[in-house]
């Protein structure tokens, strides 16, 4: 496991619209098939999302923009990313001695 840090910009609001409200967030480890939530993230905050200890693996993020009018992109940003093991690898095993 690793911990993993997740950081993105904000799109400039529209002109006539709502101000941003907050990112919504959910995350996935089957390639998209279930969604978790995580907690959502004030757009009047940093814009980032801190994973503690991550399981290894392939993972996608999917962030949607919401206004204060309740509306949300129509294009979610889904971005897929790996968990490395980053540990040394293991010691052998089974040594075997044998003579001729």
């Amino acid at each position: 496991m690793r911990d993993t840090l997740i950081l993105w910009d904000l799109p400039a609001p529209n002109e006539f619209g709502s101000p941003l409200e907050a990112v919504e967030a959910q995350i996935s480890a089957d390639a998209g098939a279930n969604w978790s939530p995580l907690p959502d993230i004030p757009a009047s905050g940093l814009q980032q999302i801190f994973l503690e200890q991550q399981p290894f693996g392939d993972w996608i993020i999917r962030l949607t923009v919401r206004d204060t009018a309740g509306l949300t992109d129509l294009n979610p940003v889904e971005t897929p990313f790996r968990v490395e093991d980053n540990s040394p690898p293991s010691s052998v095993t089974n040594v075997r001695v044998t003579f001729d």
